[in-house]
């Protein structure tokens, strides 16, 4: 990299190399899913890990992260290495199903990766969420529109985007006091069908049946 040049990473960190960067909270994200899961009463949750990239890694922390928090002991079975591509889930969750061991709840690392394991699932002739709950993240913009709504973890890109900008003028104007800075995006959850928390809302919402007595 030549000297004095002014980088700003977004959506990423990289090992060894010293510049501002925005990110979301990646720990967060893999917690916030998992443990989305688990509150559903799912204990064998499982998890599609992405790449080697930052990202994957710190989701695959706060997937952990979540087991813990709730006694759940870590297995490494129910952890598939995956990409973060549609292919990439489509096989990892092939390849779990015919073996299976595939579990009822799962994390994948980011969005396509969830749409391609959707894909596997519907394939083998299973049905989403009752045979298996699915969360992502990233909030692919049609995510909503599929034939099961993906639950996901989002956060803001144009926030992102508008905060890279702004580190990147101060630098070039030399405003920035610090060499690395480092900005948080929080993500949130949104909760849609593929997880099956409206399904289950739903059904405690119905009324319950009632039984007549006759009075004798």
């Amino acid at each position: 990299m030549k000297e004095g040049a002014k980088i700003v990473l977004i959506d990423r960190q990289l090992e060894g190399l010293r510049c501002a960067s925005v990110t979301t909270d990646d720990v967060k994200v893999g917690l916030l899913a998992t443990e989305h899961l688990i509150k559903l009463g799912h204990r064998r949750v499982g998890h599609l890990k992405g790449t080697e990239a930052s990202t994957a890694a710190l989701r695959f922390e706060g997937y952990k992260l979540a087991l813990a928090k709730h006694k759940i002991a870590f297995d490494s079975a129910l952890v598939r290495n995956c990409g973060f591509t549609e292919p990439d889930g489509f096989q990892a969750m092939s390849s779990w199903i015919k073996e299976g061991s595939a579990p009822r709840a799962v994390f994948a690392a980011n969005d396509p990766a969830a749409i391609g394991a959707m894909s596997a699932i519907a394939e083998a002739g299973l049905t989403i969420p009752d045979d298996v709950a699915l969360v992502g993240g990233g909030n692919i913009h049609y995510g909503d529109m599929l034939k099961v709504p993906l639950t996901t973890v989002s956060w803001s890109t144009l926030e992102m985007g508008r905060a890279a900008a702004d580190l990147l003028v101060e630098a070039v104007e030399g405003k920035t006091r610090r060499r690395e800075q480092h900005i948080i995006v929080d993500p949130e959850l949104v909760v849609r069908e593929s997880c099956g928390a409206k399904k289950a809302v739903s059904r405690s919402s119905q009324p319950r049946p009632v039984r007549i007595v006759p009075i004798s």
